[in-house]
């Protein structure tokens, strides 16, 4: 009797309400609009340019984007609880916004240089000169130096108190090495390995160990790989078709 009263209230139990998708509109004004800006201003292989374009402050608050208005290009930081987007001072001409790990700091490039202005104000300073083109991904190393994909080539690393040196190393049939990713504790890098120059296909996810350089190979016709706080690898899946047509599908 006290299993079939059980059945019957677990039968007839509340059903929970399902989760509904949260669709909403956030406006960069007084941007004029959203744009990654290319390689350079010769080159653009993609309408809206070809990189990253915007991303979050790690608490979420705060939305930090490329933006053109009146043909000037530059950061814009867009709070929740704010009506509108604010350009932060010396970002002109930035591309490939990376906030730092404290959200204190956004880090760009600019004008053959990757230079970081802190959020809440102040000047911008350089922390990498030289760099011809954008960086094919740029993130943090959570000691306050810089990781990134230099030219299409390897991977390189700006620390805060060092030397630009070479993370990775091309090898034969690679042409970039892009995308990078630190896991947890900064040991092992994830990034991508392209195979062609100009089209999609063939690409690898490795994670490669910074202290004895052992590459392993988790993931095969993939791109961008990115850790989350669960343990998951986010990432796209890079599918190549035969003729002129070459597209990314997201997965």
């Amino acid at each position: 009797m006290a299993a079939a009263g059980a059945a019957v209230m677990w039968l007839l139990r509340p059903s929970l309400p399902q989760p509904l998708p949260v669709h909403s509109m956030l406006e960069v004004g007084p941007a004029d609009e959203l744009n990654a800006g290319g390689v350079s201003s010769l080159f653009l292989p993609t309408a809206g340019g070809s990189r990253t374009t915007l991303m979050w402050t790690p608490a979420g608050q705060v939305l930090i984007c490329v933006g053109r208005r009146g043909g000037v290009q530059q950061l814009y930081a867009r709070r929740l609880d704010a009506a509108q987007a604010r350009p932060p001072d010396h970002t002109e001409g930035a591309q490939v916004p990376a906030v730092s790990a404290d959200g204190h700091w956004v880090a760009f490039w600019a004008g053959a240089t990757i230079r970081k202005v802190p959020l809440g104000g102040g000047p911008a300073m350089d922390v990498a000169p030289g760099i011809e083109y954008p960086p094919a991904g740029l993130i943090w190393d959570g000691l306050g130096g810089l990781v990134f994909g230099r030219d299409y080539g390897s991977i390189w690393r700006s620390p805060a108190t060092a030397q630009l040196a070479a993370l990775t190393t091309v090898g034969d049939g690679e042409v970039p090495h892009t995308l990078p990713c630190l896991l947890p504790g900064g040991r092992v890098l994830l990034y991508t390995v392209g195979k062609r120059r100009w089209t999609w296909g063939d690409e690898e996810i490795v994670a490669h160990t910074l202290a004895t350089g052992e590459r392993e190979l988790p993931l095969r016709n993939a791109v961008d790989a990115r850790y989350q706080s669960t343990g998951q690898s986010l990432h796209r899946v890079a599918e190549s078709f035969v003729g002129e047509d070459s597209r990314m599908d997201a997965t």
